[in-house]
């Protein structure tokens, strides 16, 4: 059986899209610290993020009056994530 490992950059967009809905966006001054404890929680983890990585989250952020939310790709990705997940529950 093949099995792929998701990029850990894409677990890193995930986490960050799951944390922003949570919140409902954090100050742009509260951002790097998000990104900085969420990456040092994936790292703990076992995935190897890097500072680099921040760029694959241009897509899934918006900055508005000083706040980081979602973008409406962002809340694309998580409408689909949440579709995943209630499929993945009822066929378990």
């Amino acid at each position: 059986m093949n099995s792929r490992k998701i990029s850990d950059p894409l677990i890193l967009k995930l986490v960050v899209i799951k944390e922003l809905n949570r919140l409902g966006g954090v100050s742009i001054n509260e951002f790097p610290s998000l990104i900085s404890k969420i990456t040092q929680h994936l790292n703990s983890m076992g995935y190897s993020i890097s500072p680099g990585d921040v760029i694959h989250l241009l897509d899934v952020i918006s900055i508005s009056n000083d706040k980081v939310t979602l973008s409406n790709e962002g809340l694309h990705y998580l409408r689909t994530i949440e579709i995943l997940a209630n499929n993945i529950t009822k066929t378990s």
